[in-house]
């Protein structure tokens, strides 16, 4: 099925927009047959939407996917000690900052506070300086007719490597927002160390653009 998920999405991308969100609900529905509400399959599943809505700009209709999704690796993995789990928690959050819900998603982002949580990366600050590569974000073409400008802030996850593992928006005109994210996921930094071992930072970009 997720073979199938994958092909959806190159409909999507090729711009099938209308017939990739009926294919996504239906394969969510069809999942939601196969297996009970918590399995990790359904909340796969419904990433599909929920990144497909986000991408559009729907995000409205975005919110409860995330919610959901949160909710079911929040009950796999009450103490955060799994990767899907941060990575829910994550993207839930980032929605909740780009529709002004700042306070909720802090709330989101502290989550778990439990005993025996394994450390989340290591904080950082505007990170620009630090890239061997950022590429600029393409200008979007929906944004040429208002001739938009502005800075729009990423907040990103760089793993041990130096290579950017998530990417959120938070503040800066909306349509600059998804061509932000996409740059800042083809950005790479010098590797963080931590008493000589590699680990995980969090930073901010900054990019700005020039109406065109």
């Amino acid at each position: 099925m997720l073979e199938r998920f994958k092909g959806w999405r190159l409909k999507f991308a090729t711009g099938s927009h209308d017939k990739a969100e009926t294919l996504y609900r239906a394969a969510l529905e069809i999942t939601e047959k196969v297996y009970s509400p918590d399995d990790h399959r359904v909340a796969s599943a419904a990433s599909y939407l929920a990144e497909y809505y986000q991408a559009v700009g729907n995000f409205k209709k975005a919110e409860p996917f995330y919610q959901r999704i949160f909710a079911i690796a929040e009950k796999q993995t009450p103490t955060g000690d799994s990767e899907d789990f941060r990575q829910a928690r994550d993207r839930y959050a980032c929605l909740l900052h780009k529709t002004g819900q700042h306070e909720q998603a802090r709330e989101v982002e502290v989550r778990p506070v439990l005993p025996g949580s394994r450390s989340t990366p290591v904080k950082g600050s505007v990170v620009n300086g630090r890239a061997t590569n950022l590429p600029k974000p393409a200008y979007p073409d929906e944004a040429r007719g208002s001739r938009l400008s502005g800075r729009v802030e990423v907040q990103v996850v760089i793993d041990e490597k130096g290579k950017v593992i998530r990417a959120c928006a938070t503040q800066g005109p909306s349509l600059l927002m998804r061509a932000s994210e996409v740059a800042a996921f083809n950005a790479v930094f010098t590797p963080t160390r931590l008493n000589g071992q590699p680990v995980k930072v969090t930073g901010i970009i900054h990019y700005n653009f020039v109406s065109r």
